[in-house]
């Protein structure tokens, strides 16, 4: 089942199992200001000013958590990889947590580590490519049955 509530956790989650709680959205900012006053970020892109649209991501590497905020972030994005992992279960390489993309730290990787990579993903999406959608229940959309976000319409 697909979480369909604008705000929700997955409670039998790895995270879960270690915490009764994620970070307050006061305490996420905050650590998003310690990273970026010790020239830390996750994402160089990004700037941290508001409104808070695109802030760069913070990570709390004592919970072993990643965090995406701001208020461009999509909840379909992680309704998509909630429902991923309940299809493919543990064959699927996902994290339930997000976790830093490989694309800032490429350059400072070893052969080895790169084809390692490349492994990962050729096995990822041989496993998407077996998902089916229900062929009495077709939709073009998200995986919540909503119409998908693109930047190039929203305005």
């Amino acid at each position: 089942m697909i979480p369909t509530l604008p705000s929700f956790d997955i409670r039998d989650s790895s995270f879960f199992k270690r915490r009764t709680q994620l970070p307050t959205p006061k305490e996420v900012r905050a650590q998003a200001e310690l990273q970026h006053l010790a020239g830390v970020n996750l994402d160089c892109r990004k700037a941290l000013t508001a409104p808070y649209v695109r802030p760069p991501p913070v990570l709390f590497k004592d919970m072993g958590l990643f965090v995406k905020w701001g208020s461009a972030v999509q909840i379909s994005e992680a309704q998509s990889l909630h429902a991923i992992r309940q299809s493919l279960g543990g064959d699927f390489p996902i994290s339930e947590v997000l976790r830093v993309a490989h694309r800032w730290t490429w350059d400072k990787l070893g052969h080895d580590s790169r084809i390692a990579i490349c492994y990962e993903l050729r096995t990822t999406y041989d496993h998407l490519r077996h998902l089916k959608q229900d062929p009495l229940g077709k939709f073009i959309g998200n995986v919540a049955r909503a119409p998908l976000y693109d930047r190039v319409l929203h305005i």
